[in-house]
């Protein structure tokens, strides 16, 4: 709480001296009350007003990292340091949100950038002494060791003994606010779906088993996949790396395959390139190759992301083709409220064409409309609820009603 009354007080510093800044005294008693969700209204709403007021928005960026909204407020960061590159307070921000996600090199380095511009600044020393250590090996331990010297030579009125040999345990709880818990760390998802069809067509089922581990500012992920369709079993396994190539720059790599492939792709290969822009805006360009027994298929994607404070908005375009040869178009517009302890709510809607394979007759274009409710809500400790609802039109052949439900758990 004393660092949150610290950061509050040079912000309302920082808005006092701007040119222009709106009085921000509204949000920072609601930052006091620990009402982060009314302080982010509010400055959210003074952003729309004054888009330019650098004070509110890095207010708002911390305010999104208190309540574990790393993702909206990376954003924030990165529009104020377009505008500021050298901005150490920006740079201490965004470094710490980058810690807090599992990110620690790139948290390292991003505090080193920021030493380099307020040299005095103690607690940037001191942060990334105590990430250092988190580490907890070789390399890193004997980096901490001459940081520790050169803290304790450069500030001696500084206490930081307790962190000469400080254990992993502790590193996490003692960098990050209290109230937030470590929110890029293994999970593991587990889901069943039902599906009911009409014409008398047989209904479909699946369970989904999903790991997700972070390791540095890499995420390394995997599905297992059990389904059943046409009254023909099919399982598939997926493995995946996404990683940062850049300062705006996100790679997702991933392959997988079938063991019996009745319906589902033999062999599956897929790439992603994210392009991380100003104003909250993500875009991404997607292709994935799905090998048949008897064809292949090319599925391209293009999509574009916005974040308004907790609401995350997105659409995609899809581009098939078969055998090198372009067949259908859809689309998907997707839009999502985010809330405490990573949980969401959204609704998607989908429509144009899309081919379908039942293992047994050539794949045929259906013109498509769905609509799905999904979402996850945190329940207790660790654990959250998945959930969705679905409707979907596969042209004349048939229409699909789903459910799917599930948990998800935060190691």
């Amino acid at each position: 709480m004393c660092k949150k009354f610290l950061w509050s007080v040079i912000v309302l510093c920082f808005a006092r001296v701007s040119f222009g800044a709106a009085d921000l005294t509204k949000p920072l008693e609601h930052i006091d009350r620990k009402d982060f969700a009314s302080a982010e209204h509010l400055l959210t709403d003074i952003l729309s007003h004054t888009p330019s007021d650098q004070a509110a928005q890095f207010l708002l960026a911390r305010t999104l990292a208190w309540q574990g909204k790393f993702g909206p407020s990376i954003h924030h960061y990165n529009t104020l340091l377009d505008q500021s590159p050298n901005n150490a307070d920006y740079l201490y921000g965004k470094a710490l949100v980058l810690h807090w996600q599992g990110e620690n090199s790139s948290a390292i380095a991003m505090l080193r950038q920021a030493r380099q511009f307020a040299p005095n600044y103690a607690d940037i020393w001191v942060s990334e002494l105590k990430i250092l250590r988190s580490f907890n090996d070789e390399h890193h331990n004997h980096e901490a060791a001459q940081l520790y010297d050169q803290i304790k030579q450069k500030f001696p009125e500084i206490n930081i003994e307790k962190y000469r040999y400080i254990a992993k345990s502790k590193v996490n709880s003692s960098v990050k606010p209290k109230e937030i818990k470590e929110k890029k760390s293994t999970s593991l998802e587990f889901s069943y779906q039902t599906e009911t069809l009409s014409n008398q067509a047989p209904d479909w089922q699946a369970q989904y088993l999903n790991i997700t581990q972070p390791l540095g500012n890499k995420t390394f992920y995997s599905q297992l996949q059990s389904i059943k369709r046409y009254d023909l079993p099919d399982h598939q396994a997926v493995i995946g790396l996404a990683l940062p190539v850049g300062t705006r720059w996100n790679m997702d790599m991933s392959m997988g395959f079938s063991m019996e492939s009745n319906f589902l792709p033999k062999i599956i290969t897929a790439l992603q390139l994210q392009y991380q822009s100003k104003m909250e805006i993500n875009w991404y360009y997607g292709v994935r190759h799905n090998r048949y027994q008897h064809f292949n298929t090319l599925l391209n994607s293009v999509t574009v992301e916005k974040y308004w404070g907790s609401f995350r908005s997105t659409y995609t375009l899809f581009a098939s083709l078969i055998d090198s040869q372009f067949v259908n178009y859809s689309h998907s517009i997707q839009s999502y409220y985010h809330y405490r302890n990573n949980s969401f709510a959204g609704l998607i809607f989908s429509f144009g064409k899309e081919l379908e394979y039942d293992g047994q007759h050539d794949p045929i274009t259906f013109k498509i409309k769905s609509y799905q409710l999904r979402g996850r809500h945190h329940v207790l400790g660790n654990w959250s609820a998945i959930y969705a609802l679905s409707h979907h039109q596969q042209g004349s052949a048939y229409d699909r009603n789903g459910i799917n439900i599930g948990v998800h758990y935060q190691f």
